[in-house]
Formats: structure tokens, C-alpha cells, sequence
């Protein structure tokens, strides 16, 4: 992942715009206001912290072909992150505390800083 030296730093703008297809309403002051969409900026600042790798694993088959590759992180102290990258570099992130509730994370939206728009996922 390449990240801008400056993004490492300092604070930035992400611009988030929302619309419904659908009827949206807030309810305000014992009113409601309908609502067509949303203008947001939010402001991202990145922070590096220290990981420690608990497990790295390349799954064959019995063939020996390749089924997945497997890193395995210590997030926090009770939280696990798997990174899972299959053969067609399809990359999925599971994330499993130590109570035994796992759960893998989805994709909400993706920025693209070339045109300053982040598209939300549905």
C-alpha cells in the first residue's frame, strides 16, 4: 500500500456525498424533513502503530497447488486480522477476538484521490 508522505502527517479532507434513491426523512423537532442526500467532509489523519505478526501460511491442496496465501496479525490484545489473497489475488480480511466471534470485514466505499470522490458501496 503506497501512501502520500504527507498523508502520514498531516490532517486531510475526504469528501463524502451521499444520495437516496429512496424516501429518506429526519425526524426534527417533533417534525420531519425529507431528504434527498447528504455533503459531508470528514477529516482523516493516518497513525502508524507497531503489529505483531502471529502467522504467515501458504494453503496447497493435496496436489500441491496453491489455494491461498495467509498472514496473520495481533491487533490488539483480545483481536486477530487475517489477510486471505486466493491464486486471482481476491483479498478478504476476517477479524476474530479471542471469544471466538469472528467476522469478515466488508467493503463500505472506496476514495479515489484523483477525483477527490468516495464512492459508497450499497
Amino acid at each position: 500500500m503506497k501512501l502520500d508522505v504527507a498523508k502520514k502527517t498531516n490532517p486531510f479532507l475526504i469528501p463524502l456525498i451521499i444520495r437516496f434513491q429512496k424516501n429518506c426523512f429526519l425526524n426534527l423537532n417533533g417534525g420531519k424533513i425529507g431528504l434527498t442526500g447528504i455533503e459531508i467532509n470528514i477529516e482523516g489523519q493516518f497513525e502508524e502503530s507497531p503489529v505483531q505478526i502471529k502467522e504467515m501460511r501458504r494453503l496447497e491442496n493435496m496436489e500441491g497447488e496453491l489455494k491461498a496465501e495467509t498472514l496473520t496479525i495481533q491487533s490488539s490484545i483480545d483481536v486477530t486480522t487475517s489477510f486471505v489473497k486466493t491464486p486471482d489475488n481476491n483479498t478478504t480480511i476476517h477479524v476474530s477476538k479471542n471469544s471466538g466471534e469472528s467476522s469478515k470485514l466488508k467493503l463500505l466505499a472506496t476514495y479515489n484521490p484523483k477525483t477527490n470522490i468516495l464512492d459508497v458501496k450499497k
